[in-house]
């Protein structure tokens, strides 16, 4: 303590200009200030005991119930509370004490080697007085010298003085202004042991004191030091220090997971003027904030475009408004990806999820959504339950009658999972009365040459001339590959007699030889619903123009028919019977319309019926009559040798229209193609795969066909 006459010249200005007696300023009234209520900081405590060791040394060996005990430099230790037994031992000299620590209260213990036998205060000499004055007089002047040049910004040189000055003279002003020096020059381990030897000796500046021993807590790891030291000063902290204040408390915050609260104190805190050591600590706590929330720093546009898309999804995640926060973060992550982003778009989808099964609604999917989904790369489990849930949702609004919703919804559930079920109820949803809607995907045709003797073998037991079962029979329709198709409509019946004759009544369909020994029914009265027979490929084309539609393709032709699962008749893999379809029966028999024919079987009609006769026959999507009563007419040139213009294992073919893309003429090639068996046809040949050729310029009673459509 300096003398009074030595405090008593030292001018009375603060911290950073003069020394004071410690005695003067314990009595010196604490003036306080209300500040703005600070968040809540939830941080799970243990209750804590401080335990004093007097006198205790560096060299000391301290244990606690026979365990280690660390003293720190002022023989200071926290412990639970409780009754522990301490044991000290300094060289050869060992002891020790049981002792009971209370919660919040510090209890000192008193080694032997500690104790001081009290004696007679020896009356402090002339000579021992004079030699005191004169340190703190030579202190005094070195710290001033140091004040001055702190005042110039010259910290280094002020560091040097101010250490010269402890050198002479500990005091607790000089260990108050080292500690505040190497705090400004960014050197906390040699700031916090002087912060420490001042905590409680100056009052004045306990607050500031307070405050940066609760920032070396932090330097150290212990977050709950530091709110023990901080709770204390939400009313007391100064509007200067105020900044300090909320840059530690954000700092305790995030410690303990507590972003929500710690990124608006700190914004709060960076609007103020900082001195230069919390710009440092605040920038450091901002990129640590940055990277515990966005997972990298904002220190490029990109990063920056993409953090506040983050912030702009978790707003509308809060709002409940998913589908659009998905969005936000698929943009974010395609301008910077990151696994936080990633985990993010997770729990985003699962909630989207969540919120689709609570409404009996349904929620419209937007298809674009789905594509984005789809190319985040999502796991399968999650691509397969969004899938599930769009679909749910899709039949929902199906039932509802809104297939426009429906037609959404399942187009969005293929994008993350193509399943014959969601392609069914596109299906249902697109189609109408007239027209069966055909959902875009890859899809399968042609025969695998595995399947190759079971056709030999079905041949001729339906056949009377084995020679006609050979397998070169079927090798226009072996080579089995892959096609991509754009969706596309297909005629639900077969184009009739009567809507044939609406044509060339308005003058786009030419006339022909309609009357082919006298099987043809155009001229025959009750036959407007019977399948147009006896056109040609030109006739049949200009009737589809004429309703706005073309020929299907062969490959289109055989996909409508045969589906995703690859079915060998329109309506399954079950044999044909008289309830299926018109073909070679009894019927055909007896009036030789048909040889040779099944004699198993009879659907009652020799000829042609009436299209949709055989609604047992169609597929699952409502096609009629894709197998039997007639063959029809497809828009590619036949070509024996081969189905597929794609080469290559595997190789994949979009929207395939068969040599020369249907177009005339066609070098080498004089027939199109026909698909399907009439009712002059076999079982056998009622299968979806089956293809034959005939020229295009013929007529044939057993030949019709309907259009398809693309979609606009």
């Amino acid at each position: 303590m300096l003398p009074l006459i030595i405090a008593s010249s030292l001018a009375c200005s603060g911290p950073t200009q003069n020394l004071q007696s410690q005695s003067s300023e314990t009595t010196e009234p604490v003036v306080t200030k209300a500040v703005a209520p600070t968040p809540t900081v939830t941080v799970s405590k243990t209750p804590k005991a401080l335990l004093f060791v007097k006198g205790a040394k560096d060299s000391d060996v301290a244990t606690v119930n026979g365990n280690p005990l660390t003293l720190d430099v002022n023989g200071m230790a926290t412990l639970a509370p409780g009754t522990y037994t301490v044991a000290i031992k300094r060289g050869e000299v060992s002891w020790s004490q049981s002792v009971t620590l209370s919660a919040g209260q510090p209890t000192t213990i008193v080694p032997p080697w500690s104790k001081v036998i009290a004696k007679p205060a020896a009356k402090e000499t002339r000579a021992e007085r004079l030699a005191r004055t004169r340190k703190q007089r030579r202190a005094l002047r070195i710290f001033e010298r140091g004040k001055r040049q702190l005042r110039r910004k010259n910290i280094e040189k002020a560091l040097e003085l101010f250490q010269e000055a402890y050198s002479v003279y500990e005091h607790p002003y000089i260990e108050y202004r080292l500690a505040s020096v190497y705090t400004e020059l960014g050197q906390p381990t040699e700031a916090c042991p002087f912060w420490q030897k001042v905590d409680g000796q100056i009052r004045k500046f306990e607050v500031d004191i307070q405050l940066h021993l609760a920032e070396c807590a932090l330097i150290h790891g212990d977050a709950e030091a530091a709110l023990e030291r901080l709770e204390p000063l939400k009313r007391r902290v100064r509007r200067a220090k105020k900044a300090y204040f909320q840059i530690l408390m954000s700092d305790v915050l995030l410690r303990t997971g507590n972003l929500a609260d710690a990124e608006p104190l700190l914004n709060l805190a960076m609007k103020r003027r900082l001195s230069g050591h919390l710009k440092n600590i605040s920038s450091d706590l901002l990129y640590r904030l940055q990277n515990e929330k966005y997972g990298f720093p904002l220190d490029s546009p990109e990063r920056t475009e993409s953090a506040g898309l983050v912030d702009k999804a978790q707003k509308l995640r809060g709002q409940k408004r998913y589908q659009s926060a998905i969005r936000a973060l698929l943009r974010a992550i395609h301008l910077q990806p990151h696994p936080k982003q990633i985990v993010l778009r997770d729990a985003l989808v699962r909630e989207w999820l969540e919120s689709m099964a609570q409404r009996s609604t349904g929620t419209p999917a937007l298809t674009g959504l789905a594509e984005g989904l789809r190319n985040s790369g999502i796991p399968d489990s999650l691509r397969h339950d969004v899938s599930q849930a769009l679909l749910s949702g899709a039949e929902a609004q199906l039932g509802r009658g809104a297939t426009k919703r429906a037609a959404l919804l399942a187009t969005a559930s293929r994008e993350f999972e193509d399943t014959d079920a969601a392609r069914r109820v596109l299906t249902q949803a697109m189609s109408s009365a007239q027209k069966v809607f055909v959902p875009k995907g890859v899809y399968s045709v042609g025969t695998s040459t595995d399947q190759l003797n079971q056709l030999v073998k079905d041949c001729r037991g339906q056949t009377r001339d084995p020679s006609k079962c050979r397998e070169h029979r079927f090798r226009a329709e072996l080579e089995q590959h892959r096609v991509q198709v754009q969706g596309f409509y297909l005629g639900r019946y077969e184009v009739t007699v009567n809507e044939y004759r609406a044509c060339v009544d308005a003058g786009i369909c030419t006339r022909q030889h309609f009357d082919i020994d006298g099987s043809c029914p155009y001229r025959k009265r009750n036959s407007d619903k019977l399948p147009m027979t006896c056109v040609d490929w030109s006739g049949a084309q200009q009737y589809c123009s004429y309703v706005g539609g073309r020929l299907p393709t062969e490959s289109e032709w055989e996909i409508a028919a045969s589906g995703m699962g690859r079915r060998i008749y329109p309506w399954g893999f079950t044999a044909p019977n008289s309830t299926r379809a018109n073909y070679a029966d009894k019927s055909s028999g007896r009036e030789g319309t048909a040889f040779p024919f099944d004699n198993s079987s009879d659907d009652g009609y020799a000829r042609t019926a009436s299209v949709g006769s055989f609604p047992r026959g169609s597929t699952p999507s409502g096609l009629m009559d894709m197998a039997g009563n007639v063959a029809e007419w497809c828009l590619d040139w036949y070509k024996k040798s081969s189905y597929s213009p794609a080469t290559g294992k595997g190789a994949l073919s979009k929207d395939p229209r068969g040599p020369c893309d249907g177009r005339s003429p066609c070098s080498g090639l004089s027939k199109r193609s026909v698909r399907g068996a009439g009712y002059q046809g076999l079982p056998f040949e009622l299968r979806n795969r089956g293809r034959k050729g005939v020229r295009p310029n013929e007529t044939k009673p057993w030949l019709g066909f309907r259009c398809a459509w693309d979609v606009r």
